[in-house]
């Protein structure tokens, strides 16, 4: 327990002196040594799954991949990112895991199992409370997504209308509290 208080400090206190990859180093370095590690959720990929400013347990994988629907950690180009798993594609015999953000049409480009890093095992957020990703309502909602991809692409572009509308309120709103 002191271990899981002690890596959620460090990763609280990343500032403008680390290098700017410190993060990536630090997660990969705490999931490598077979311990869980805390992250800050950002962006909307994985919106309403995970929602930005959420906290995310990641744990180390098995050697197994876990079922598809699962919520993986994958270093890519631009740094870590947490999407869902789909499975595994093969390029002239190679395994290659393939996943997608649940408001993204596309899927994300096949990456070697030594980059996906972890299972995002718990979600806590202050207004939202704890989520257990692999449980419940959001297992068989990551499922259900995974069923078939025009499922998924139905539901990316419905996302990206909610999400658009969400904004323009808080846009709104924003531009209502500067006029006051």
């Amino acid at each position: 327990m002191e271990e899981t208080k002690h890596i959620g400090c460090l990763n609280s206190q990343v500032n403008k002196e680390l290098p700017l990859d410190y993060p990536l180093i630090f997660c990969e370095d705490v999931i490598k040594s077979g311990k869980n590690a805390f992250m800050t959720a950002s962006g909307v990929s994985m919106w309403p799954a995970i929602i930005a400013g959420m906290k995310a347990e990641i744990a180390p994988l098995d050697t197994e991949l876990p079922p598809k629907g699962a919520l993986l950690l994958v270093k890519g180009g631009n740094g870590l990112m947490v999407h869902r798993y789909w499975g595994v594609q093969y390029e002239k015999s190679v395994p290659l895991i393939l996943t997608k953000g649940d408001t993204n049409i596309c899927f994300d480009p096949p990456v070697p199992r030594d980059l996906v890093l972890g299972q995002v095992v718990m979600l806590k957020h202050d207004s939202y409370g704890i989520r257990n990703p692999n449980r419940g309502f959001w297992l068989m909602f990551g499922r259900l997504l995974c069923s078939s991809l025009s499922v998924a692409r139905v539901w990316a572009k419905l996302c990206r209308v909610v999400l658009r509308v969400v904004r323009r309120i808080e846009n709104r709103r924003t531009m209502s509290k500067r006029a006051e």
